[in-house]
């Protein structure tokens, strides 16, 4: 296997001045230089697909309404915009995935799923929580291994399985008041992890098509003010990055069972997003307007690059 000296990586600035910032990652010393920079308007999440990076956006102005915006991903890494910028169907688009020539976007505080040029499907109810859950939140969308399509809903604990046309399959909750937020899968596809944002937690489903709760971690100290965001499954080693905390939970994986391991300091507030490069972590810390990196053994701080508002981290 050829090893990799350099990952390439975009991250999303998520302000008005923001943009797309290349940065290239030593995969080596772990150092981070920064490349070049596509502005463009509140970025919140993009994945890459084809050649191309797909992102989606929150629009400025009254209204906050989301848009899809396509790049080609040219030779030498730099972007070049497709077309014109696609409506997301909904308010504070937060997550996307795609597979083929389908792809679907959830709009947070519109709390609905649409298949770009297709399906729009908005969800209803609430859950006890009284301010975060007083309606519906969808948070991550995530194309499992049989294409079935599956969509987290913070507002109401649950997670959703969809068919490719976004017709509803089945539906599994998590602990009340816990908040689904991001999905993992296994590699063989028959086991799926959660994070709960609320309860910074990981509920462990068993999946063939519809989902069984299997049991739920805590993926931190017990603490005021703490919520979890991203979760990464590498090897037998899963993450959950912790905002109040800050940190990064490791936890090793036994099949379908958990066992905390570790918290990696992130050197900084709210890691958003985050992702793991070797023995590297990337961590978007969104509060201190820094992507740090972090040797994931030692524990210790490699490097730090200013950002203004890092919410995704993604490799090209």
């Amino acid at each position: 296997m050829t090893h990799k000296r350099h990952f390439d990586l975009y991250v999303c600035s998520c302000s008005e001045d923001g943009g797309l910032v290349r940065v290239s990652l030593d995969s080596e010393t772990g150092e981070l230089e920064m490349i070049s920079k596509t502005p463009l308007d509140r970025p919140m999440y993009a994945i890459k697909r084809d050649g191309e990076l797909l992102v989606i956006t929150r629009e400025g102005g009254e209204g906050n309404f989301g848009a899809l915006v396509r790049f080609a991903v040219n030779e030498d890494g730099e972007l070049s915009q497709i077309g014109e910028k696609l409506d997301t169907g909904g308010i504070v688009p937060c997550h996307l995935d795609s597979a083929g020539d389908d792809i679907y976007v959830v709009n947070y505080l519109s709390g609905n799923v649409r298949r770009m040029g297709g399906r729009t499907v908005f969800h209803e109810g609430r859950g006890p929580h009284p301010t975060r859950q007083e309606a519906p939140h969808t948070h991550c969308v995530k194309i499992a291994p049989d294409g079935n399509v599956l969509v987290t809903d913070l507002g109401l604990d649950t997670v959703f399985v969809y068919s490719r046309e976004l017709r509803l399959l089945s539906s599994a909750k998590v602990p009340d008041g816990y908040g689904a937020r991001h999905l993992a899968f296994s590699e063989d596809g028959k086991t799926l992890f959660c994070v709960n944002e609320l309860v910074s937690s990981v509920t462990v489903f068993d999946y063939n098509g519809a989902l069984t709760p299997l049991g739920t971690y805590k993926a931190a100290p017990d603490m005021e003010g703490n919520t979890a965001a991203a979760i990464r499954l590498v090897g037998n080693e899963l993450f959950v990055s912790n905002r109040g905390h800050d940190s990064i939970a490791v936890f090793s994986v036994y099949g379908t069972k958990l066992a905390l391991k570790k918290y990696i300091k992130t050197y900084g507030e709210e890691p958003r997003d985050f992702d793991v490069f070797g023995r590297f972590i990337v961590s978007a810390n969104q509060k201190s307007n820094a992507v740090c990196v972090i040797d994931k053994e030692t524990g210790e701080l490699v490097c730090a690059l200013g950002v203004k508002e890092p919410l995704c981290v993604t490799e090209i």
